[in-house]
């Protein structure tokens, strides 16, 4: 019941916290680290049970870190090992050399002290970054790539870290053997994650997909997760990091994004908890005696590091707006590695009680700082180092490609012979010619929500019309069919903005919502219209009752199988009386003008 009353304590005082801050445009992160430092021990003392929140913030990394995971895939984190390998160590060594020199002559004379600041300030706080690549869709821009890549190359560095730490105060019994045994478990701890996502997870979770209950998936993705970060804690490995390769493992398969937007409420509830668990750790009273001294060592801190991360982009002969993301990404200090390693020292006798607390200060300050500083990095950028044009032919795409489909539906409902020559002009200027590739964002596509017969009928006319589509399908059986005929689809339940994010939504001209379900088509439509506000949305549903609702939500057009079933009997009626078609035509025409008119 305690730990009830401290959560309920802890995340009501941050609506509180960050409901004020919101107003002055500061970042909602930055809040919760606020809320840990006046709820925290140094503060007004508002939580008693420190440890079962610690409990609660470690769940929450756990989560964070598998999300991570299910971005990428094995095959996509190997395509990375060139960029980890150069800039990850570049960062790391260049990181600790660095703050190891300035703290042996500034005041920590013993090497080995002076080596360990060095190792606690390498870290930066990948939780914080990648929560806010995360959050701004930037994981798999060319920045975002090399950033992840540094930081994971900073995780791993943690554990050789945490080995050579006892070795530089005369306590490990035989390091090298440590070293050798840590190599091998890990070696096999990949060879077995690998075999595991080949030949057991994909088909495991295409059995639990197919039952289609939500229930049974998000169970059987959480214990997926909390069993192979359980699984490589046996090889020296933290918990967060074996979430990660749990997320690799169902990024191999095609539910990945539905894993996610599954995950999604239960990671923002406990990253929440482990950001007020980091501010509870600052001492106040610390922070106010100390506060020149404070500042001093941020201004350092961020300014070296930025230039440190320069130097590791520019290593990888990135572009000069890259580099500069790149090195503002990672100029602060502090994530859960750092702690767990500042643990390490203390018991070693190499963090001292008072550099414990400026360490914490100074990240406390510079996680806060860095979402305004990214934000800031990506505007300076934009502004003074792309220095492009809008390209008018944008506009001009989208437009086509929303008349486009528009033909491509009436294709449907009318028959090819409608298009005549404008359909075969239409599909040989727009035909597209690569295969879709998961990893490159489409743009003015058409986005098929639903894969029955309403949805293939669309997908023909769009691929005949030369239009770029991609599908979104909730049915296991029909993704896994329709993936071994090489169609762009993807597995999820598109009201979660995962799903939508990975059909590349925001740049889609046209969203076509295909489903039954008046409950999902509502959810969907919303949750459509908020994440792209310029989308050309057509949606069907049953009843005409149900039109107005869909108009409210944001769609534009609504097609009803109740009226359209209506007006082709009325159609073939007056057909049958040998009615002229030109008429019918404008008869029909009439009918639809008065409905719209009622609406």
């Amino acid at each position: 019941m305690e730990i009830f009353t401290d959560v309920m304590l802890l995340l009501g005082a941050s609506i509180i916290v960050i409901l004020i801050l919101h107003r002055i445009h500061v970042p909602t992160i930055v809040g919760f680290l606020i809320t840990g430092v006046l709820a925290g021990p140094g503060g007004f003392s508002l939580v008693e049970g420190a440890e079962e929140v610690d409990l609660l913030a470690e769940i929450g990394v756990i989560l964070l870190l598998f999300t991570i995971g299910l971005e990428f895939s094995i095959d996509n984190l190997m395509k990375l090992k060139k960029i980890a390998a150069v800039g990850g160590s570049v960062q790391v060594v260049l990181t600790i050399i660095v703050f190891a020199a300035i703290s042996y002559y500034f005041g920590y004379d013993y090497l080995p002290s002076a080596t360990f600041i060095g190792f606690i300030f390498a870290l930066s706080c990948s939780a914080i970054v990648l929560k806010v690549l995360q959050g701004r869709n930037e994981m798999k821009t060319e920045h975002g790539k090399v950033i992840f890549a540094i930081m994971v190359f900073q995780d791993f560095s943690v554990v050789i870290m945490m080995l050579v730490t006892p070795m530089m105060t005369g306590t490990a019994e035989n390091i090298w053997l440590d070293v050798a045994t840590l190599v091998a478990k890990v070696g096999c701890l990949i060879l077995a994650l690998v075999l595991t996502a080949k030949y057991l997870i994909s088909g495991l979770l295409f059995q639990v997909a197919r039952t289609e209950s939500k229930e049974l998936f998000i169970t059987a993705t959480v214990v997926i997760c909390f069993a192979i970060a359980w699984l490589t804690s046996f090889a020296g490995l933290s918990l967060a990091i074996g979430a990660f390769f749990a997320g690799l493992v169902i990024a191999e398969s095609k539910y990945s994004y539905e894993a996610a937007g599954s995950i999604l409420p239960f990671k923002e509830v406990f990253t929440s908890v482990f950001f007020i668990s980091i501010g509870m750790m600052m001492d106040l009273s610390f922070l106010k005696e100390n506060y020149p001294t404070i500042i001093l060592l941020v201004l350092l801190t961020v300014t070296l590091k930025a230039i440190i991360g320069f130097i590791a982009a520019l290593a990888l002969k990135l572009p000069r707006q890259t580099i500069l993301l790149v090195g503002l990404a990672v100029c602060q200090v502090g994530d859960e590695f750092s702690f767990v390693l500042c643990k390490t020292g203390a018991d070693s006798g190499l963090m001292p009680i008072e550099i414990y607390q400026y360490f914490l200060a100074v990240s406390i300050v510079t996680i806060g700082l860095t979402p305004m500083i990214m934000n800031l990095s990506s505007q300076f950028v934009k502004r003074l180092l792309i220095q492009k044009v809008p390209n008018k032919a944008n506009f001009k795409n989208f437009n086509g490609n929303q008349k486009n489909t528009q033909m491509a539906v009436r294709m449907v409902t009318a028959g090819e012979e409608e298009l005549g020559e404008n359909h075969n002009n239409v599909a040989n200027a727009n035909r597209v010619s690569a295969p879709y590739d998961e990893e490159e964002s489409l743009k003015n596509h058409m986005v098929i929500i639903g894969f029955g017969s309403h949805g293939k009928n669309i997908a023909l006319g769009a691929q005949r019309a030369g239009i770029p589509y991609i599908i979104v399908e909730q049915n296991a059986i029909i993704v896994k069919y329709e993936v071994a005929k090489k169609e762009p689809i993807v597995f999820g339940d598109a009201a979660y903005e995962e799903v939508l994010q990975s059909a590349d939504i925001k740049l889609a001209a046209v969203v076509v919502i295909t489903l039954g379900d008046p409950f999902s088509t509502r959810k969907i439509t919303y949750r459509v219209r908020k994440m792209n506000p310029n989308a050309f949305i057509i949606v069907r549903t049953r009843h005409l009752s149900e039109v107005s609702e869909m108009k409210d939500l944001g769609a534009d057009e609504v097609i009803t199988d109740e009226y359209e079933t209506t007006l082709e009997m009325f159609t073939l009626a007056l057909e049958h009386f040998f009615v002229p078609a030109e008429k019918i035509y404008q008869m029909v025409k009439l009918i639809r003008s008065f409905d719209k008119n009622t609406d």
